[in-house]
């Protein structure tokens, strides 16, 4: 059923080919029934999308955080980062800090290939993966403008009713560790 509140393609597909068939179904025979069956699967299809609208799942809450944490990094935004880590992973803090302060970021897109792990939709701990293009210089301004494409795993634990960091690494997209990643480790 998660699938359903994710994304609206399941309901449109099966609704628009039950409201399709259901139509040409009227169409062929002039029955009155199927005109309604039509109607009504038409009507169910449009509410399936909505609630998939306004319900959002646990998995979609943890996709938001990874947005807004990369909004806040390429706001340069170490505060506002902080905000998103877990109270208890201090030495995360103290890592995503030191690394906020080596660089200045202007553009953080996160690809389309984000996914997002959890054992169950209870679950206190989720795991996301995606790849993502940095656009950054050095904090000095004496290195600008360099495209960088990471490979990122953030692991979110549950603080309260809220997604928190918990940890992080990030490495080249063939997921070694590089100048941007060796000094501080998965």
């Amino acid at each position: 059923m998660t699938s359903w509140l994710e994304s609206p393609v399941p309901a449109l597909m099966v609704g628009g080919l039950t409201t399709a068939l259901f139509a040409g179904g009227w169409m062929k025979t002039g029955h009155r029934w199927m005109l309604l069956l039509a109607v009504a699967a038409l009507g169910i299809t449009i509410g399936l999308v909505l609630l998939e609208r306004y319900v959002v799942t646990e998995r979609e809450r943890v996709e938001n955080t990874v947005l807004a944490i990369a909004e806040r990094v390429q706001a340069n935004d170490v505060p506002g980062l902080l905000e998103y880590i877990h109270a208890d992973a201090t030495n995360v803090r103290t890592r995503a800090s030191q690394e906020m302060g080596r660089y200045r970021f202007s553009r953080v897109v996160v690809k389309n290939n984000l996914r997002v792990e959890m054992n169950s939709p209870t679950a206190d701990q989720a795991v996301a993966h995606f790849n993502d293009v940095v656009v950054l210089g050095d904090a000095g301004g004496t290195v600008t403008d360099q495209h960088i494409a990471r490979t990122v795993q953030l692991t979110f634990a549950r603080q309260g009713s809220e997604w928190r960091l918990w940890n992080y690494a990030h490495t080249n997209v063939l997921g070694n560790p590089d100048q941007f990643s060796e000094a501080f480790g998965p």
